[in-house]
């Protein structure tokens, strides 16, 4: 790989605990540089970037996003510019990232029987029957703060949503903690094809998404939002949550860990309870 693709790479930092599992998501001094050295360019007359939504650019392929899943706490996003014009991609709140082979599933029996894909959101069995085997879909939070290495969590940034600056045909890679939102279900791996869609194609539940935006903005340790999202979107007990094994050698659910996800759980329920009925199907 050239020098100008290695610079052209974003990445992306966690805050790690324990080996795996994040306290909060940010991006570093060295992460920042990565973004803009490829920005300065050599041409004469640089071009004024075209502001587009993620998703809406994905569907009118002015970009391509694949996912690579380490396990249900981490991806590895690689956006790339499709086009011969410069790009600032604005990114959502929140995503979920589905196996493709799943999603693919899904999609075409939901056109040979009429509904759209998105009418089945919540409803996992549907989706699980044409992929019996398969992995968890995943979620997350486009949130992030800026930090230095060392620096104390006081004196981190306002959490803001990720912008991506794409030069003309180019790429960024970078990581997304990530949430596994379907207890019980095999691990994703690197071997497994992903594909990242709107949060809504999976689960319209408000309760859900608060979950996915309180960890983005820095409130939450993974480990404690992850155990609220089984949950609340799962149903799992406390008390079988309590025995669950982190991935690696992080160990075992705490009970710390287990009474700050209690809170988080009964927050997000009553922060989507509030909600109008019109707002929870945006």
């Amino acid at each position: 790989m050239g020098m100008g693709r290695r610079r052209a790479e974003r990445q992306v930092r966690g805050d790690k605990m324990n080996g795996g599992l994040m306290k909060t998501w940010s991006i570093s001094a060295a992460g920042m540089l990565l973004l803009v050295a490829p920005l300065l360019g050599r041409a004469s007359e640089p071009q004024a970037a075209t502001e587009v939504k993620l998703f809406d650019a994905i569907q009118q392929g002015q970009i391509t996003v694949d996912v690579t899943p380490t396990s249900y706490f981490l991806v590895t996003m690689t956006v790339r510019n499709r086009t011969a014009q410069p790009l600032k991609v604005k990114t959502p709140e929140v995503f979920a990232a589905v196996a493709t082979k799943r999603l693919r599933a899904w999609q075409a029996a939901a056109r040979r029987n009429g509904p759209r894909p998105e009418d089945y959101a919540n409803q996992y069995g549907y989706a699980r029957q044409y992929d019996p085997g398969g992995s968890q879909s995943l979620g997350g939070s486009f949130y992030y703060q800026n930090s230095s290495p060392g620096e104390d969590a006081s004196a981190r940034s306002e959490p803001k949503l990720l912008e991506l600056e794409l030069k003309p045909r180019g790429r960024l890679r970078f990581q997304v903690p990530t949430f596994c939102m379907e207890f019980g279900l095999p691990d994703p791996n690197p071997r497994i094809a992903y594909t990242i869609v709107p949060l809504e194609v999976v689960t319209r539940s408000p309760a859900i998404k608060h979950v996915l935006i309180e960890f983005g903005k820095g409130k939450h340790h993974q480990a404690v939002a992850q155990l609220a999202m089984w949950h609340v979107a799962n149903g799992t007990p406390w008390e079988r949550l309590a025995s669950v094994q982190w991935p690696g050698r992080i160990g075992r659910v705490t009970l710390p860990q287990l009474r700050a996800a209690r809170e988080l759980a009964e927050k997000s329920r009553a922060a989507a309870s509030s909600e109008s009925p019109s707002s929870q199907n945006n």
